[in-house]
């Protein structure tokens, strides 16, 4: 009788490692998809992060052409103002229009007295 009982015994065992085996590999095939699928994800967001990295390097070359744009700008308008303040003040030594005007006419009559009406 214990012949009988082993042969079965031993392929019960045998069907039964089998099974297991099946039921591992499928949730080692399923835990391999599913890392799989993580992979192509964080390969995805490393595409992403470098296209932004990108974009900010671009971003960055550009605002330093404009900063270096504006302080140039700054340098201008400092030599305008300073400029401007030369022309102030040289304004403040002439004498406008109106009162060029007076002294032309006081000359005339200067003029006409002491050289008695005669003209040069």
């Amino acid at each position: 009788m214990r012949k009988k009982v082993a042969p079965k015994a031993g392929r019960n065992i045998d069907e039964h490692t089998k099974e297991i085996k099946r039921y591992i590999g499928s949730i080692s095939e399923d835990f391999q998809h599913k890392v799989s699928a993580i992979g192509e994800q964080f390969g995805g967001l490393n595409r992403k992060i470098d296209h932004v990295k990108e974009t900010l390097d671009e971003h960055t070359k550009k605002f330093e052409k404009m900063d270096r744009k504006l302080d140039s700008h700054a340098v201008m308008i400092a030599r305008v103002m300073i400029d401007a303040e030369e022309i102030k003040s040289g304004m403040h030594e002439k004498i406008d229009r109106k009162e060029f005007s007076k002294l032309e006419k006081r000359l005339v009559v200067l003029e006409a007295t002491v050289y008695g009406g005669k003209k040069k």
